[in-house]
């Protein structure tokens, strides 16, 4: 049965919010966990984690206040002609929000005594990735292998379990999400030799957000 829910994107037509409200809500905001149990076992993670040394990372936030939050996310871009990018602020105000990165809260996985060099995040670039073209782009990252593994299965195979992962997130809704993508590890947790990858993926609908990361080593 599909959940009911408020879907926030009405208020996104609000007037925009400046880069300084942005910042401080989403470092002072309160976020709870939800659990990712039922996505770790789906077949693509399940398959993913083997390429790798190290398992891949999925968590997943809902705000306390999710129409400020959708609202904080839909002008936290900047925008030229061809590429949309995340502001690098605002992923850092998440990050170092404490009701997500205190010690054995599961963003500190990413985050907790990891020595993260923020002069050089500064210079990350978190580009827009189409949620139209989600399932492709992960099923491209596993047929690619790991710095060991190769991937045994066939294209068309991890293309149908990337496309039931994505489903699992989106659930048909493509317009409620934005997704940004990171090709650079942002803290001691990745392991700097292959595949350091983030998604970022904000649900402006529901006020939630995912991390989806992965790294390996050897």
């Amino acid at each position: 049965m599909t959940r009911k829910f408020r879907n926030y994107r009405n208020h996104l037509k609000l007037p925009a919010m400046p880069d300084a409200e942005i910042v401080s809500f989403l470092n002072s905001a309160v976020f709870k966990n939800i659990n990712c149990s039922d996505l770790k076992q789906s077949r693509y993670f399940l398959e993913m984690a083997k390429l790798y040394n190290y398992e891949p990372i999925i968590l997943r936030f809902i705000s306390e206040e999710p129409e400020t939050f959708a609202r904080c996310i839909h002008w936290s871009e900047d925008i030229d002609n061809v590429t949309r990018i995340l502001a690098n602020k605002a992923v850092k105000a998440l990050i170092t929000n404490e009701s997500l990165c205190f010690h054995q809260a599961p963003l500190a996985e990413l985050t907790d005594g990891w020595n993260i060099n923020w002069d050089n995040f500064d210079k990350l670039i978190f580009e827009y990735l189409n949620p139209l073209y989600f399932d492709s782009e992960l099923a491209e990252l596993v047929c690619n292998g790991g710095l060991f593994e190769k991937w045994i299965y066939s294209a068309a195979e991890a293309k149908t379990w990337a496309t039931v992962f994505v489903n699992e997130i989106i659930q048909g809704r493509f317009d409620d999400f934005k997704i940004y993508q990171l090709e650079e590890g942002w803290s001691g947790w990745f392991g700097g030799m292959y595949e350091d990858l983030s998604f970022f993926i904000f649900d402006e609908g529901r006020g939630e957000f995912w991390i989806l990361a992965m790294t390996d080593s050897d």
